[in-house]
């Protein structure tokens, strides 16, 4: 696997299951974009792949759940509370 600057981040030797599925393993690499290439015999073929960490993915959700601000008051609105 090559990271966007083409450097090598991860080399194995996978075998493909019986339905051609690959599992591979990528909790050490950084969130990011990823090119993976496969070679099988004298096939090859290079897949882009997007590694998400879930704390990233926990905190997006979270921004995107947080209330909007409040619009600045207007100026020369009364402060304080309401009797």
């Amino acid at each position: 696997m090559l990271d966007v600057t083409g450097r090598t981040v991860l080399s194995r030797s996978v075998v493909a299951t019986r339905t051609g599925a690959v599992s591979l393993d990528v909790r050490d690499l950084a969130a990011g974009t990823c090119l993976a290439r496969l070679e099988a015999g004298d096939r090859a073929g290079t897949l882009r792949l997007l590694v998400q960490k879930q704390v990233e993915k926990a905190l997006r959700t979270l921004v995107r759940a947080a209330p909007a601000h409040r619009a600045p008051a207007q100026p020369g609105a009364r402060l304080g509370r309401r009797n």
